[in-house]
């Protein structure tokens, strides 16, 4: 049983971890149709520290056993077949009604990591057989089409995909972001001050939803309160659901900059502005000037930038930033 965020926890601090469902076979368990896994080392040892699962296999909820048949997707006219390779048997109606359970019993998540190129969980470029015999790339596994169908602003990733520094880091942000905003207080204040706490990492993804939030959160004691916290939530999981780039990031410092530039010495304030700029030529590591502008802050007691979420999005401990650019 997993269980639910505390809706009254502080916009800062989590008393408990997001909710992750992911595909059974990449947490190490035998369930594949060879009696294998795919076990995957990071999210083991290192994002399982961070996140309670929800584990399940689609195939395996089926009842088809282990080992058992290798299924394929197959194209028939406007619709797609789950068939069995080598008895041909239709599958299609079984594995829609074990989704339709699936997704029914799944508790409030905050984030999904599925199985690449699984005719069930596989997000997208599965196989899929056409009449002719041929097969395209451009399938979509069964559970995988209900769960992002139902779940549109989930954070959804393929484990392939948490190789790539910048799309892991993506994830997780945005998996601890619907953490936040599941734990917040249904008050304006809470929302303020969420808005505050998030408001630069915003800027990193999409700068122009942080004066849109920004009225949102304003105003918000203007509106029913029901509507302003739905409107902001879509607006502000749109805004992290597009990624981030070295500019935007670059962008984002310098304003962070600007509020010790008049606090500091000018030698320490030359020395800074150069580490910045040994960012955005490549020479300088992003979590290096983090680091810096964030003890820098810290030092000449910048309150307002204190909790600024920009800074920690997620737990140090997964290092996701050591190879961001």
């Amino acid at each position: 049983m997993v269980a639910k965020a505390d809706k009254k926890a502080s916009p800062l601090l989590l008393t408990e971890k997001p909710v992750v469902g992911i595909s059974s076979c990449l947490l190490g368990n035998a369930v594949r149709y060879d009696g294998g896994h795919k076990g995957q080392e990071w999210l083991i040892k290192e994002l399982g520290r961070q996140v309670q699962w929800h584990v399940l296999c689609p195939e395996y909820e089926m009842g088809l056993g282990v080992p058992r048949e290798s299924i394929r997707l197959v194209k028939d006219g406007e619709k797609v077949k789950l068939v069995g390779n080598e008895t041909q048997l239709d599958l299609t109606a079984l594995a829609a009604k074990t989704t339709k359970r699936l997704i029914a019993a799944l508790p409030p998540l905050h984030g999904f990591i599925l199985k690449k190129d699984s005719p069930s969980c596989g997000l997208e470029r599965v196989k899929l057989e056409q009449p002719s015999g041929q097969s395209t790339r451009d399938g979509q596994g069964v559970f995988a089409a209900a769960l992002t169908e139902k779940f549109p602003e989930l954070p959804v990733m393929e484990e392939g995909r948490l190789s790539d520094p910048e799309q892991r880091e993506h994830f997780v942000t945005r998996v601890f972001a619907l953490h936040r905003w599941d734990a917040l207080e249904r008050k304006i204040p809470a929302l303020q001050l969420f808005h505050q706490r998030y408001k630069y990492l915003l800027m990193a993804h999409s700068p122009k939803s942080v004066s849109e939030l920004g009225r949102l959160a304003a105003n918000s004691d203007r509106q029913q309160l029901s509507i302003v916290f739905a409107q902001y939530r879509a607006v502000f999981l749109a805004a992290l659901g597009k990624g981030t780039t070295p500019g935007r990031r670059y962008n984002v410092l310098q304003h962070l900059f600007g509020y010790v530039k008049d606090r500091i010495e000018e030698k320490e304030r030359k020395a800074l502005w150069e580490e910045l700029e040994g960012y955005q030529k490549g020479e300088v590591s992003f979590q290096t000037v983090v680091s810096l502008l964030r003890h820098t802050t810290k030092r000449v007691k910048v309150d307002y930038l204190e909790q600024n979420l920009f800074w920690d999005p997620h737990p140090k401990t997964l290092g996701l930033r050591k190879f961001l650019g």
